[in-house]
């Protein structure tokens, strides 16, 4: 689920340590002055590439940042900066323009245009509004965009896979065959999986640590009411009842 990462308030505050620029981060892992594997708000070196941050991170510098930082996957809002699909929450960047693409219902941008990758259909801007159409692209973008109609993985741009008729983004939630369909994730049980909660799994390594359970075949923090098949899937005390975390 996004819940958790777009809860997330991504700051970072310093006092007079050294750190890389946003010009200086681009360039070789020798200029770098932070570390690998940074965590969520932590200053963070792009040219580790995706060793930069941790898992279900990104390493950039927006809004006007002069300090490259962890952002959490899918934490970028309608029409916020973006680089990549995986950073917005309507799990598709316009990377013409740099922008998050709107979801369906939100407010948006004609020349940004609005997302279909969660609801599977076209939706188009209308009078600033994303409106879902009967026909048409996907996305407002070009043919082979991720979540456009295909035939066949030669018909999807970028190198994306053409799996159940539809390119693949290979984000989090995306349908894939193996491995190299996914953006630095696993394939697991044919989605991609970041380890983050709602992705899918098989056993409970394959969350992030912070989440811990893999529950029904996904990840779950185990909290009250989340789904389970045995009280080893909720967090203590709780325990599963009628396959829901309970404090009964």
């Amino acid at each position: 689920m996004l819940s958790v990462g777009l809860a997330l308030v991504l700051c970072h505050c310093g006092g007079g340590e050294e750190s890389t620029s946003p010009e200086d981060s681009k360039a070789s892992p020798s200029s770098c002055a932070e570390p690998k594997s940074q965590g969520v708000s932590e200053p963070c070196c792009m040219a580790h590439g995706v060793d930069a941050c941790g898992g279900g991170l990104f390493c950039e510098a927006f809004d006007g940042r002069t300090q490259p930082t962890c952002y959490v996957e899918g934490s970028r809002l309608d029409l916020a900066e973006c680089s990549a699909d995986a950073q917005c929450a309507s799990q598709s960047c316009n990377t013409d323009m740099n922008q998050c693409r709107s979801v369906l219902g939100a407010r948006c941008e004609s020349d940004v245009g609005c997302s279909s990758v969660l609801v599977n259909k076209y939706v188009a801007c209308t009078a600033g509004t994303c409106v879902a159409g009967s026909t048409g692209p996907t996305m407002g973008s070009r043919p082979g965009s991720a979540s456009t109609g295909c035939s066949s993985s030669a018909e999807c741009s970028r190198g994306r896979p053409c799996i159940a008729g539809t390119c693949q983004a290979g984000t989090n939630g995306s349908l894939c065959d193996e491995d190299s369909h996914c953006l630095s994730m696993p394939c697991i049980s044919g989605e991609c999986s970041s380890g983050a909660e709602g992705s899918r799994c098989v056993l409970d390594s394959d969350c992030r640590d912070d989440v811990q359970y893999c529950a029904i075949g996904r990840c779950s923090y185990g909290r009250l009411g989340d789904d389970c098949q045995s009280t080893d899937d909720c967090s203590p005390p709780l325990t599963c009842t009628a396959q829901f975390c309970s404090s009964d």
